[in-house]
């Protein structure tokens, strides 16, 4: 556990380990890729030739390294690393739909945003806690679970889309 470089905080919040990293106060996540980007404020292409670049690794992989790359056990926890960020950004939607678009009065219909979050928000969170808390092969079992059916590639989408289209209307906005 270290403390987020990401929010002001006293007390260390965010779990680092070789595969992943996830902050228990702002929602932060990704792998090592992820932390580079946010951290320069750079995109994941820019973040990859960065640490190339600091750490002095060749773009032209030798023939062992590419196939190391592609290994079942490199592709098991890239599958891990990218369920858990994309877990991590539908709760994080979540708790701020949540909180944004409760209903003003009791008998007031309730935004469908906030229903999502409140029929969501316990999944969700369970399923971030168990990638941070079981053991490598349970998370393993579960990405590829949750990977099974695209699961995850559709919410990625729809999360991708609802940022562009808040995006839209920022711009249409100003």
């Amino acid at each position: 556990m270290i403390l987020c470089p990401f929010h002001k905080e006293h007390n260390p919040s965010m779990k680092l380990n070789t595969h992943y990293f996830y902050c228990f106060g702002c929602g932060a996540a990704g792998n090592v890729i992820d932390l580079t980007a946010q951290w320069f404020d750079l995109g994941c292409l820019q973040a990859a030739r960065k640490l190339s670049w600091d750490f002095g690794i060749s773009p032209e992989c030798s023939q062992s390294s590419k196939e190391q790359a592609v290994s079942p056990q490199h592709n098991i926890y890239t599958e891990v690393s990218y369920t858990l960020r994309v877990l991590c950004r539908y709760l994080r939607l979540l708790k701020l739909w949540k909180k944004k678009h409760i209903p003003l009065c009791p008998t007031s219909t309730p935004d469908e945003r906030f229903v999502e979050a409140c029929l969501m928000l316990d999944k969700v969170n369970y399923l971030v806690e168990c990638f941070l808390y079981e053991d490598e092969s349970e998370c393993c079992r579960l990405a590829a679970q949750l990977n099974r059916c695209n699961q995850i590639g559709a919410l990625e989408n729809r999360l991708n889309q609802l940022a562009k289209e808040k995006h839209a209307d920022g711009k249409h906005a100003a």
